[in-house]
């Protein structure tokens, strides 16, 4: 048990942080896309 690593590290690698917020503002912006895209059709 000791030294084998958790399922869920405490403090996550910086190389994983990154694509994790990569992945988030991926999502983000195309959902702001899409919001904004549905917002001008319906003017």
């Amino acid at each position: 048990m000791f030294g084998q690593e958790p399922d869920f590290a405490p403090t996550p690698s910086p190389a994983r942080e990154g694509a994790d917020r990569d992945l988030a503002w991926t999502v983000t912006g195309y959902l702001a896309e899409r919001i904004e895209l549905r917002e001008r059709r319906n003017d």
